[in-house]
């Protein structure tokens, strides 16, 4: 598809992607909460994502992927995804607040408070389908036809690029994090972990992410230190 790029991820793009995004948003704050630190018996962080723009970490690989575009392709790009809601409201987000025309296509059973908050990004809100495959097929369909560029919520390699900054700015939150036993991630997608592995398994060896499901994808980060 227009404007999906499959390569490899290279920690690189991961640190040209903090670059881009510094200039849209702070670091997400870590926060310690003393009673779950008494509970569990250990000091636990946990990274604020929520208090992003769009309340959640997927505005980081929106973000990044759209600047990405805008700086290879020119400022007269469009850009077209499918979207269950979250993905949608955080392409909306990111191309209203640089200037970029969005359509964003998702399953007539979205959500009605998601569906209203995109359409009042000024994002041309398609409702397409039963299912978010049926939602997708349409949107790979009009990014052909209408010469649209695609940001796809996972495979590609600035959104991925993008969602690795968390791994950054936790490392420079936490200056002792060999200390910590664990950095827990979410599991219920492989990709979420796999941006956590290559930083934290090749700069600090010592620091072990739990709940990994997929080693594999280290395979896929080229200059990873082995």
């Amino acid at each position: 598809m227009l404007g999906q790029i499959l390569e490899p991820i290279q920690i690189s793009d991961m640190l040209a992607a903090k670059q881009r995004l510094r200039k849209e948003f702070p670091p997400s704050p870590l926060l310690s909460i003393a009673p779950l630190d008494q509970e569990l018996g250990t000091p636990v962080y946990l990274k604020a994502e929520n208090l992003l723009p769009s309340a959640a970490y997927k505005f980081r690989g929106a973000t990044n992927k759209i600047k990405t575009l805008i700086e290879t392709s020119g400022t007269e790009v469009r850009i077209i995804t499918a979207s269950s809601g979250n993905h949608g409201m955080a392409c909306a987000l990111a191309a209203s607040r640089l200037g970029i025309p969005a359509t964003v296509v998702v399953p007539v059973p979205t959500p009605q408070i998601k569906k209203d908050y995109i359409r009042s990004l000024g994002a041309n809100l398609l409702e397409i389908g039963e299912t978010y495959d049926d939602s997708f097929l349409a949107a790979c369909e009009l990014a052909e036809t209408e010469k649209m560029f695609y940001v796809h919520p996972v495979s590609d390699r600035y959104t991925v690029a993008g969602q690795g900054t968390i791994t950054l700015e936790l490392l420079e939150q936490i200056p002792d994090l060999a200390a910590h036993s664990a950095v827990c991630v979410p599991t219920m997608m492989p990709y979420i972990t796999a941006f956590f592995m290559p930083r934290t398994r090749g700069d600090r060896p010592d620091v072990i992410p739990d709940g990994c499901v997929n080693f594999a994808f280290l395979g896929q980060f080229a200059d990873t230190p082995r």
